[in-house]
Formats: C-alpha cells, structure tokens, sequence
C-alpha cells in the first residue's frame, strides 16, 4: 500500500529505483532526527566530565595541569585505538542480531553472511560502514570516559570506582541508545522511532554491562590474583543477564502489537542463540578491547611520564610493644 511504502521513506513510483536513491531518501528522512542523539551525546560528555571533575577535583598539591593534559590526551588516543581494533568484530553481531530477530532467520547464518560479504570480502569499506563507524564512537566514548576518570581520581588520590562508573555509563548508555536506535531503523523489520520500553531496556543493559566491565573485574581480580581472566570473564556473566531484555527491546520495536504469549514463545526460542553471539561479542568489546585501551593508556603514562594510579598507602610499622 501507499501508506507503507511512505513508511520506508519510498514513494508509490520508485519500486525500481536504485540503491543510491534509497539512501538519499532515508538520509532525508531521519537527518532531523539523527541530530538529537549528537546533541544527547554532547551533554552526556558535558555530564561525565563534569561529574568525574566532582568527584575527584585537583588538589593544588598535585603534578601540573600540563602533565595532567598529556594523560587525558593519552586517554582519548588509546581509548580510539583500542575501539578501532574492536569496531569491526563488535558491529558485525550487532547487525546480525538485528536482522535475525526482525526477519526471523538465524543469528548464526546472518553472522556468516555479513562476514563472508562485508569484512571477508572488502574490510577497508566495511570498516568505514555505517555499522563500523558508530560501533567506534560507542566505544571510543566508552573506553575513553573510563580512562579519563581513572586519570582525574589517580591525580586528586580519590578512589575511582564512582566516578569510573558514572562516566562510562553516562557516555555509553547516550551513545549506545543512539546507536541501538539507528541500527533498528536500518535493519529492522520497521523505520518507525524506538519506543520508550526499549530505550528503557536499552538502558538497564548498558548499566549492567558497564559495572561488570569497568567496576566489578578490580575486586573478583584481588580474590582471584587473575586480573586478566577476571576482566574477561565478568562481561561475558553479564550477558547471561542483559540477553534476554535486549532481545525484548528489538521484539517491542519490530512488532509493537503482538500478544504476551508471542512475546514469550519469541523469547524461548531466539535467547540461547542471541545469548551465545552477545558472549562472543562481549570478548572484544569489553575483554581484549579493554585489555587493549589499558596496555596503550599504560604505554603513553608510562612514556610520557604521567601517573596512571593513585600511589598505594604505607603500610604502618606495628607498634612497638611496653616491656611488661
């Protein structure tokens, strides 16, 4: 019908028309509103950098403010290298989930396609697709709010496990709700706007997410003695929680008026594969990319001479006994 075809953003006459036309007529249509998640992203940066300023402000006594700007550069460059590296495998899945639970073909055949056309075939272009390109901002912002309080708590000698936490969630949580609902206008089974249910959603598994892979690897690392295997494995549980809400998410996008009970049966059947690609992709999202941010960001500290960590207290000598 008409009215579904001006749904897509495709008039009556142009069912042959070519591809490049299509993009035009998407760009048209969802410019205006690709706008409001730049300007989300930009007060979620104001946010986090304000917030970490607050809980950890420089105290005069430490390093000068040129050494602490050479370690925030050194943040920010690390944090887009690590992501770089990242952005490709990450977007794959994330397209893949996409277009499984829209057209209900299999996460793992829309996996293999997607490598075998895009990242198989051309990996230049395919790194600088629509996919890839916000998969970087996404974690670029990510790994690079996570260093830059670190850097501000490390420099004032306050713990950072808060302002760590609220700074990655606060850039991740803007910039994967304005990912999330670009790639369901573009791959999902309808260009209609995300609802609030999803946001929500959205919303609850970035939070989770970020405090298994910012905050909760430091502690299970101190019982462990493992801080590797701890900042690996930690993101991955995480998923065993935020599969299901995530795939909740995309079901009450795609199909806004079905039932409880298909809601359900699409739930049974689509997590257990959905729950193994989000493992799998959780690997270099939060585990080999993190790992990878820390060894640069330690790098540039370490060579430019920056203090990556708040010193250890001494430990007090033990008190000299009275002889009796």
């Amino acid at each position: 019908s008409v009215l579904s075809q001006k749904s897509f953003g495709r008039d009556p006459g142009a069912a042959g028309g070519s591809s490049e036309e299509d993009e035009r007529r998407l760009s048209r249509r969802f410019g205006p509103r690709m706008r409001a998640p730049s300007r989300g992203l930009m007060i979620a940066l104001c946010l986090a950098v304000a917030g970490a300023r607050s809980v950890a402000p420089l105290h005069e006594g430490g390093p000068r403010r040129r050494e602490l700007g050479v370690a925030l550069a050194g943040d920010w460059v690390s944090a887009f290298g690590a992501s770089a590296l990242a952005a490709p495998f990450i977007s794959t899945i994330d397209m893949a989930v996409m277009r499984a639970a829209a057209s209900g073909s299999s996460v793992g055949g829309a996996v293999a396609s997607s490598v075998k056309s895009g990242l198989l075939r051309n990996p230049a272009s395919f790194a600088l697709s629509f996919q890839s390109r916000w998969t970087l901002l996404v974690y670029a912002l990510t790994y690079g709010a996570s260093n830059s309080a670190a850097t501000w708590a490390a420099y004032a000698r306050k713990r950072s496990e808060v302002a760590t936490l609220a700074g990655t969630t606060a850039l991740n949580s803007a910039s994967c709700l304005a990912k999330d609902a670009a790639f369901a206008r573009r791959f999902g089974a309808t260009s209609a706007p995300v609802p609030p249910a999803s946001l929500s959603l959205f919303l609850f598994r970035d939070v989770l997410t970020m405090a298994c892979a910012f905050v909760l690897p430091a502690p299970v690392a101190a019982l462990t003695g493992r801080p590797g295997l701890a900042q690996i494995l930690c993101p991955v549980v995480a998923q065993v929680l935020v599969a299901g809400p995530h795939l909740l998410a995309l079901d009450l996008h795609n199909r806004p008026h079905t039932s409880l009970h298909s809601r359900i049966a699409f739930l049974h059947a689509r997590t257990p594969e959905t729950l193994a690609f989000r493992t799998l992709r959780a690997l270099p999202a939060y585990g080999a990319g993190v790992l990878a941010n820390k060894k640069l960001r330690d790098h540039w500290h370490r060579r430019f001479h920056c203090v990556a960590e708040p010193p250890l207290p001494q430990a007090r000598p033990p008190a000299s006994k009275r002889p009796s």
